[in-house]
């Protein structure tokens, strides 16, 4: 057996001010729905995580893997994936594929950051700069 991987998937909310101010890092959100298919993913893919979303209409949690959901992890590049969203709907970045000129330090913490690059390849070398 390999080494043990974890996959974490993200799902972006909104959350209403009222539901926000309603969840807290400690307490456990009723109702949850456990998903099996979400579940069978995590396990064909070898990995443990999980995943959350939010239906508002119903007012429930679905997902799985609850009590992992509310353990802190810090986010690592999770981040950039918001951001690269964020940048695409808002169309600061046309496309994954647009050049996106580099403007970060000119001694970078890796030298594959000094190239030119769309959030295809930024992903791809973990360009912190460009997000």
């Amino acid at each position: 057996m390999g080494t043990a991987r974890t996959l974490m998937a993200v799902a972006l909310l909104a959350l209403p001010s009222s539901a926000a101010a309603a969840v807290t890092a400690t307490a456990i959100v009723e109702p949850w729905r456990e998903y099996q298919a979400v579940a069978a993913l995590f396990q064909q893919a070898g990995v443990e995580g999980t995943f959350v979303l939010l239906d508002e209409r119903r007012g429930e949690l679905r997902g799985h893997n609850q009590s992992r959901a509310w353990q802190r992890f810090s986010p690592a590049s999770t981040f950039k994936i918001a951001n690269a969203l964020i940048a695409l709907s808002l169309g600061a970045v046309r496309s994954v594929v647009e050049v996106i000129p580099y403007i970060g330090d000119a001694n970078p913490f890796m030298r594959e950051w000094l190239e030119q690059m769309g959030f295809r390849s930024t992903i791809e070398v973990s360009n912190v700069p460009q997000y």
